[in-house]
């Protein structure tokens, strides 16, 4: 009977995928790199975040507010302040 517990492994052993992509030829992980991206910046693009990033950048160029932060650079960087 096969085990309900899954993830990525091999002979009961966990495989880091950070290891696994710094294995891989240069042009796959620059590949890899830019999927990575993608994937980060259509999550953080959901509807409702896409829409309040409108308001804000419509607001920053005819209301005058400061530039706003993009929602993929937000949640990719939580450390990072919004520019001046």
């Amino acid at each position: 009977m096969p085990s309900a517990r899954r993830g990525v492994g091999w002979a009961g052993r966990h495989i880091r995928m950070d290891v696994v992509v710094s294995l891989l030829p240069d042009r796959a992980r620059k590949a890899f790199d830019i999927f990575s991206d993608v994937v980060t910046i259509a999550t953080c693009v959901a509807p409702e975040t896409g829409a309040a990033y409108f308001l804000e950048v419509l607001d920053h160029i005819y209301g005058g507010n400061v530039r706003p932060v993009a929602p993929w650079r937000r949640f990719s960087n939580p450390g990072s302040r919004q520019p001046s």
